[in-house]
């Protein structure tokens, strides 16, 4: 069986969100469909922000978010992105303070 790393997964959509180009080239349709629609109201989120921050400070593209997503433990990507899917976007795609842990 094929698995998607869900850090891969993450760091994937976070950096197509920031617009890079790299990111932005999906080849299975209702993939990228379904990514765009299910987080078109996080563009903004500071996590995607500061995405497009390295780009422009640092020059970070193409395999730097991946090597970037193998820091993140397996488990903290997977509460990310339940939270990610129960929030719904949000106001400005921020998950509401009821929604954080502690």
């Amino acid at each position: 069986m094929v698995k998607v790393d869900p850090r891969v997964e993450l760091m994937s959509i976070i950096f197509r969100l920031a617009g890079y180009p790299d990111y932005n080239q999906g080849r299975v349709d209702a993939y990228v469909q379904d990514v765009e629609e299910h987080f078109k109201d996080f563009r903004e989120h500071p996590v995607v922000q500061a995405a497009r921050k390295l780009r422009k400070t640092r020059g970070v593209s193409y395999d730097a978010a991946i090597s970037l997503a193998l820091h993140i433990s397996p488990e903290s990507a997977i509460e990310v992105a339940g939270r990610a899917r129960s929030a719904g976007g949000g106001r400005n795609g921020r998950i509401s303070a009821a929604q954080r842990p502690g």
